[in-house]
Parts: structure tokens; C-alpha cells; sequence
């Protein structure tokens, strides 16, 4: 309230001019480089949330016991992804299932380079052929 809302007769304050604010320039800079990095990272996104969505059927169609399109599924997800260890482990488990020695060759070599953790080593484990446990090494941390 000004003065002469308040009745005591003095004239009313003029409000006074406010520079203009300025932002350093190193602000600035960051603030743009933190907007160039999230646009950079939306980019990536598409591919990977691809990749999800085809692991996420590949589950599917594994529960549904429907090989092919599970494995169709995998490796849709591996040219999209490579260093999945996820999509890897899984088409590895699924080729070792098969009863065909060419596609447990092809399970096992989805292995290679791979170190699997106790939660993992159990899912392979379980549909390991004997013949093929000696390309297995154990480690400890």
C-alpha cells in the first residue's frame, strides 16, 4: 500500500527502475551444454526402447514355448543392442536346450567373453550339456 492509500497525506512513492538481469556467461554455457546432452541422449533412446520391446516378446514367446519367434526375437535384439548380456544369455539358454549339437555350438559361442553371476550361472547351468561344462571356468571375486 502506498502512502496515500493510507490517508496520512504524503505524495505517492514512484517505484523505481530495476536493471535488467544478467545471467553470467558460464551459466549460460552449461545450461547449454546440459540441454545439447539430454537432446543428444533422446536420440539414443529409439533403438534401445526397440530392443526392449523385442526382448520383452522374446520372453513371451519363450513362455509360450514358441522357439523360432523367440529366437527371431533375440537376435532382432542383438543387431540392435550387441553387447546385450541379456538377450545374449537367453538365446545361448535357448540354442543349448535344442537337442541339435550345431545349435548348442551356437548357444555356447553367444557365451563367449561373457562372466555369469550367481543368478545367472544357474539358468545356463540347468540346459548345459556334460559335454560342454569343461568350456566353463569358475572364478572368484
Amino acid at each position: 500500500m502506498t502512502s496515500a492509500e493510507h490517508g496520512d497525506g504524503a505524495p505517492p512513492v514512484a517505484p523505481t527502475q530495476l536493471k535488467p538481469h544478467r545471467y553470467p556467461a558460464w551459466l549460460l554455457a552449461f545450461a547449454a551444454l546440459v540441454i545439447g546432452a539430454v537432446v543428444y541422449s533422446a536420440t539414443l533412446i529409439p533403438p534401445y526402447l526397440e530392443a526392449f520391446v523385442a526382448l520383452r516378446r522374446a520372453h513371451a514367446d519363450i513362455a509360450a514355448k514358441d522357439r523360432t519367434a523367440a529366437e527371431a526375437q533375440l537376435l532382432s535384439v542383438l543387431q540392435l543392442v550387441p553387447s546385450s548380456k541379456s538377450a545374449r544369455i537367453d538365446i545361448a539358454v535357448l540354442l543349448l536346450a535344442d537337442p541339435s549339437e550345431a545349435q548348442q555350438r551356437r548357444g555356447l559361442n553367444y557365451l563367449s567373453g561373457i562372466k555369469l553371476d550367481k543368478y545367472e550361472w544357474p539358468r545356463v547351468s540347468a540346459v548345459l550339456p556334460d559335454k560342454f561344462r569343461s568350456a566353463f571356468t569358475s572364478t572368484t571375486r
